[in-house]
């Protein structure tokens, strides 16, 4: 709160408490099935784009938080904290139907419904993320400040935009 606090709102401090009560509960449903391997730090940093025919298209770096998640938990992660508000808003819906519509040509049934639950779920969780990363940082370097900030506002924006906070009473 001393670096950041200045990009929380009251609305969610004030359910600050409730969200830490709930975090075992939101845990056990990002470890309940369908549950796979996920990056769990999915953000442009961490991605390369090719730029010649002979590259892949896209390489995903810095795999030191792997971990067994839902699958939409990446998602969560880069559309929530990554993409602009207003991208997110546009297109969320859209990539989490390519997401279900890819796995089932792979033969996964995965509903939407149940997929976009899940996606609730992940980004209702990535409060964890915001609060361990921000706590963690060197706040001296402008860049991570910067990057830290946005992050804040861009969960902030999620949270409010989705009403991921009632989705506290069903964990309690």
């Amino acid at each position: 709160m001393r670096v950041f606090g200045q990009h929380i709102p009251d609305a969610v401090r004030r359910r600050r408490d409730e969200l830490l009560d709930a975090i075992p509960a939101l845990q056990a449903r990002m470890d309940s099935p369908p549950v796979t391997f996920v990056h769990g730090d999915m953000r442009l940093e961490n991605l390369m784009f090719g730029t010649r025919p002979e590259h892949f298209p896209i390489v995903t770096l810095d795999w030191q938080g792997p971990l067994l998640s839902r699958g939409v938990f990446d998602l969560a992660l880069f559309l929530g904290h990554n993409a602009l508000a207003e991208v997110r808003r546009e297109h969320e819906r859209a990539l989490l139907r390519r997401y279900v519509d890819r796995l089932a040509r792979l033969g996964v049934t995965y509903p939407f419904d149940s997929a976009w639950e899940h996606y609730l779920d992940a980004l209702l969780f990535q409060w964890v993320y915001a609060i361990v990363v921000s706590g963690t940082l060197d706040s001296s370097d402008p860049r991570t400040v910067a990057w830290m900030s946005q992050m804040i506002a861009r969960q902030v924006a999620a949270t409010e935009d989705l009403r991921l906070f009632d989705r506290l009473s069903g964990l309690l």
